[in-house]
């Protein structure tokens, strides 16, 4: 992992060796913006400026831009579905998009990996114990 110099975490100076921390912590904070989101695809690519765009968006039915009601008396009825006003196409809506250079993005797919790996063993073996479970009944 590269350590910032911008930072403070090492020097360089010209009669000295260079000193480097032994270690290093790393406290995690929420921005503002901070929000869980959904995620059911990614789009994007290289950019001309030599990063890589990611969109993480989520798919979802089309709501309905209007919907008409009868009236029942002094009470809202059920919906005219034949009057409701509906696009035909699914629906992406773009959460949050990031920008990283490509040795971030190389970190982030070595971590989904290694996340995606740990998930289907733990997955794995929790099917094996229900399994074996189930046979003793």
């Amino acid at each position: 992992m590269p350590i910032n110099s911008q930072k403070g975490l090492w020097q360089i100076e010209k009669t000295k060796r260079v000193q480097v921390a032994a270690k290093i912590k790393f406290d995690f904070k929420e921005s503002a913006h901070f929000r869980i989101v959904h995620v059911d695809g990614a789009f994007g690519g290289p950019t001309p400026h030599g990063l890589l765009y990611m969109s993480l968006f989520n798919e979802h039915n089309p709501m309905p831009s209007r919907v008409v009601h009868s009236i029942d008396g002094p009470q809202l009825g059920s919906e005219l579905m034949e009057e409701r006003v509906c696009d035909d196409a699914l629906v992406r809506t773009n959460e949050v998009a990031v920008l990283m250079n490509f040795e971030t993005a190389k970190v982030v797919r070595d971590w989904l990996t290694r996340q995606i790996e740990d998930a289907e063993k733990r997955t794995a073996i929790a099917n094996s114990v229900s399994v074996g479970e189930e046979t003793k009944h």
